[in-house]
């Protein structure tokens, strides 16, 4: 086996138990609330420290921060790693303090269509969540010291520290309301339980700095913000998507974010590892290794065509397994099984632009990226507004996937 694919399959590993503790937390979650008012609630509260930090830092770390690490050498790798984590925790904590302020602007933005005497009730709730968001950050930006190190396990295994936490707290049910309190408090304690676990192994770096070292690329601020603004468009799709399918009537809300999170298992389970292994090698690599590339699309493609071909045959009770319980009305279960098999005709798509990402952010072609992206949501998001809410899903996935891969010079995976 090759050395990708082996660091690929350890990250899988780890990501397998992670996922399968993150389905135990959404059949619970399921189970206990269904796609009621106080279900929607929590999703948001669940929403706000994993999306926001992605918004603000994940696109950056991925884009700009894992490759000028894996360049840098001797002393100038751990300095710029400080000045990385400084900038991020403090922007973090502004972030996580304005969503404490202003719970009433974050349901307004995040779930539009619950009732105003529900949002008010439970503000408190994404004031709790605001305070995970500085410590999911931390979280966030040592992942990508570990991955740089090739520690991808480490990362991996977070996951499934967090989301046992938040098993933990949904076990004991009882009335909606007993539910939403004790996942509020598990959620805080599940981000510090992560913070905790990858602090430990990774050991990084984390002297406040606040200037550069030398030699620190030029260019490096610009590739963060272009990564930024990936991620940030890529949330504000699904933010649109799920605002638009919401409008549909109650319930709506709830069952597009149990259907996202079945598209997001392979996602995030076979083809993430993929492309999270390979960004380090091609910017280690100034031959960008054609081999390598041809293999690893290979596998991206082969993995999400079966993955759809299982999910269109399978999905129904795969579904069921997973969400039909406890408070889960059949209407609300029928509706999550439609919303999933048109969300998997995306998957062909989101592999390509997967490995076109890699590709282009390992060249420092951030920009292209953003760009590629803001074209999906431009033609994915007329096509929602327009009705068909499921098709400019697929669409946004179709138009940033292809675009990425055209643009990732494909001629160069032919050379010898």
């Amino acid at each position: 086996m090759s050395p990708l694919l082996k660091a690929s399959a350890a990250l899988s590993a780890a990501l397998m138990l992670g996922r399968l503790l993150g389905f135990a937390r959404e059949m619970l979650l399921a189970a206990r609330l269904g796609t009621s008012a106080e279900a929607e609630v929590a999703i948001v509260a669940l929403t706000l420290p994993d999306y926001l930090v992605g918004v603000l830092f994940s696109g950056g770390l991925s884009a700009a921060l894992v490759p000028a690490l894996r360049r840098a050498r001797g002393d100038r790798r751990p300095a710029l790693f400080r000045i990385a984590a400084t900038m991020v925790v403090a922007a973090a904590c502004v972030v996580g303090a304005a969503v404490a302020l202003f719970p009433g602007a974050v349901f307004a933005v995040l779930a539009p269509a619950l009732p105003a005497a529900v949002a008010a009730e439970w503000a408190w709730v994404v004031a709790l969540a605001g305070l995970a968001v500085p410590v999911a950050a931390l979280s966030g930006v040592t992942g990508s010291w570990l991955n740089v190190s090739g520690r991808f396990f480490a990362v991996g295994l977070g996951v499934a520290v967090h989301n046992a936490v938040l098993c933990l707290a949904l076990l004991p049910g009882g009335a909606p309301g007993r539910v939403v309190t004790l996942l509020a408090f598990g959620l805080l304690a599940a981000a510090l339980a992560r913070a905790a676990l990858v602090l430990a192994i990774g050991r990084p770096p984390l002297r406040p700095a606040l200037k550069p070292p030398p030699g620190t690329e030029p260019e490096l601020p610009r590739l963060f913000a272009a990564g930024v603004l990936t991620i940030g468009l890529v949330f504000v799709a699904n933010l649109l998507f799920r605002t638009l399918a919401a409008a549909s009537g109650p319930g709506e809300l709830a069952a597009f974010s149990y259907a996202l999170r079945l598209f997001e298992l392979p996602v995030g389970l076979l083809l993430s590892p993929l492309v999270t292994v390979l960004l380090p090698r091609l910017a280690d690599s100034a031959a960008q290794e054609p081999r390598l590339m041809r293999r690893t699309l290979a596998a991206l493609l082969a993995l999400a065509v079966s993955v759809l071909i299982a999910g269109q045959i399978l999905g129904e009770p795969i579904a069921r397994a997973i969400y039909d319980r406890g408070a889960m009305s059949e209407d609300g279960m029928r509706r999550v099984i439609e919303v999933a098999r048109w969300m998997f005709w995306a998957l062909p798509f989101a592999a390509l632009g997967l490995y076109g990402a890699a590709v282009l952010n390992a060249r420092r072609r951030t920009g292209a990226v953003m760009l590629n992206t803001a074209a999906g949501l431009v033609l994915g998001g007329t096509v929602a507004a327009l009705g068909a809410v499921l098709p400019g899903f697929v669409l946004f996935h179709a138009v940033t996937g292809v675009l990425n891969f055209l643009r990732s010079e494909p001629a160069t995976l032919w050379r010898r």
